[in-house]
């Protein structure tokens, strides 16, 4: 199918164990801030994101060819106990964000084809997050300002380029940072 679930133009809505399979278009997208999705998955998605949306709680993108999760709106949104993970392809994110104010609790990236976290604007926050076996664990694309991004307690395993960009200058906070001298999981796959 072109498009799993649309919900572009709605306001509020909510989606609640959905799965998107194959989708050549987004597997779920949404640009409403009051829109949330609640374990749904996709998988074998390609050409745009797999979840092009702006809340997300429990959900897993996985097996796409293109980034798992690349939040619609330019404010406000969070993801939570999200996974990404073997989203393949060379600009492949696990999780791709331009949103300002924008908040990571409890996700993870494992073994996408780019970044685990790629920051593209400013006053995002990332807590208990995990990035493994990417190119950048947590990378930095220069389009925001570094001194607004804040880590808590985030960690990065066998990142080839580094587990956290340090290289743009400083961030806000990064507090408690942890890096792995083994994989983080008893069994990955």
């Amino acid at each position: 199918t072109s498009r799993g679930f649309g919900l572009t133009g709605v306001s509020t809505c909510n989606a609640y164990y959905c799965n998107a399979l194959n989708c050549t278009n987004n597997g779920f997208v949404s640009n409403a801030t009051g829109a949330m999705l609640f374990f749904c998955t996709a998988t074998g998605c390609s050409a745009t994101e797999a979840f092009d949306v702006c809340n997300a709680y429990g959900c897993v993108a996985f097996n796409n060819t293109f980034t798992g999760f690349e939040p619609a709106t330019s404010t406000r949104t969070l993801h939570v106990r999200c996974i990404s993970y073997d989203n393949s392809g060379a600009t492949s994110d696990g999780f791709n964000c331009s949103s300002n104010q924008a908040l990571f609790l409890q996700c993870v990236a494992y073994n996408n084809g780019r970044d685990g976290f790629r920051t593209q604007a400013a006053q995002q926050t990332y807590i208990n997050c995990i990035a493994e076996g990417q190119t950048a664990g947590f990378g930095f694309n220069n389009a925001g300002d570094p001194s607004s991004l804040a880590y808590f307690n985030c960690a990065g395993f066998d990142n080839n380029s580094g587990d956290i960009d340090l290289s743009t200058g400083n961030f806000a906070l990064n507090q408690g940072f942890i890096t792995g001298s083994a994989s983080f999981f008893t069994n990955p796959g």
